[in-house]
């Protein structure tokens, strides 16, 4: 995968492009990839700027948390942490809040 995630682009965006490049990869064949490799790329496609490493860092630990402990860890709640997380950063910019609530809307 190289569509990654830059500072300068829409977080909520890329993970809906990313959730949507997903499903159709699920759609040719569910073993193409894992829901927990879906995950680790979405950690890895992040930007790496020091707004975001430290938290995909975070998340990153939770991830495996979940792997030593046998528990499942799903793409859909790290995704809704992600968003949550742009939303704290962004949420005075009317711009960003208002692609925010058009995503959210169409899920």
């Amino acid at each position: 995968m190289t569509y990654c995630c830059t500072a300068d682009v829409d977080v909520t965006k890329w993970l809906m492009d990313m959730q949507r490049l997903y499903t159709t990869l699920c759609g040719l064949k569910v073993e193409h990839m894992t829901n927990r490799e879906f995950a680790l790329a979405i950690l890895d496609l992040m930007p790496q700027d020091s707004t975001w490493t430290s938290f995909v860092s975070g998340l990153r630990d939770k991830l495996y948390d979940a792997d030593t402990w046998g528990l499942p860890f799903h793409s859909v709640v790290l995704i809704s942490c992600i968003q949550d997380e742009y939303w704290c950063h962004h949420k005075d910019d009317d711009k960003a809040q208002s692609s925010v609530s058009q995503h959210v809307t169409k899920l």
